[in-house]
């Protein structure tokens, strides 16, 4: 009992509350990605839905889908479903929960848990992605990634110059 943690009146919100929670551990060398695609000088940084999808990334072995996004931390717990290979998905209800499209609910995927994240970056195809369908409130934005081989597509000069504006990291993936 006497190491059991309580939530007390010192508390000011529920950000002091979250940082009591525990992140999931990446296997070494890899980091949870997030693409955002469109990116306008009018958009803010911020994750805007309930369920996301992401990636674990580790350099020189995969390839992000989209060119520029956010470095992410996720609280454990905070995975749903991941694929070792990249998955047509929709959102299938108004809470904005991600399902597999009917096309893809044909075909078997494995499913990998939140302690399975060695075998499922071992699994992903080198040079492909993963996903991963994350809470969108479990999530912490700590960077922003950018591929220099595509650093001329839309959006990425304004997505820099919003991430550099908020003091964000910007790790540019070879």
């Amino acid at each position: 009992m006497e190491n059991e943690k309580f939530f007390t009146p010192e508390l000011e919100s529920k950000k002091d509350i979250e940082k009591q929670k525990e992140f999931i551990e990446a296997p070494e060398g890899c980091y949870f990605i997030h693409g955002v695609k469109g990116w306008t000088k009018k958009h803010t940084i911020g994750i805007r839905t309930p369920e996301i999808s992401c990636s674990l990334q580790k350099d020189n072995h995969t390839q992000p889908i989209r060119p520029y996004g956010y470095i992410l931390k996720l609280y454990k717990g905070a995975i749903v479903s991941a694929f070792d290979k990249d998955v047509t998905s929709r959102y299938g209800d108004i809470n904005f929960k991600k399902r597999l499209s009917e096309q893809t609910e044909q075909k078997k995927y494995r499913n990998y848990g939140e302690n399975e994240l060695d075998a499922l970056i071992k699994n992903t195809q080198k040079n492909s992605h993963n996903e991963l369908w994350v809470k969108g409130e479990m999530v912490e934005i700590i960077g922003a990634y950018v591929k220099k081989t595509e650093k001329e597509a839309a959006g990425v000069k304004a997505f820099v110059k919003a991430c550099r504006k908020e003091n964000i990291p910007i790790h540019w993936i070879e």
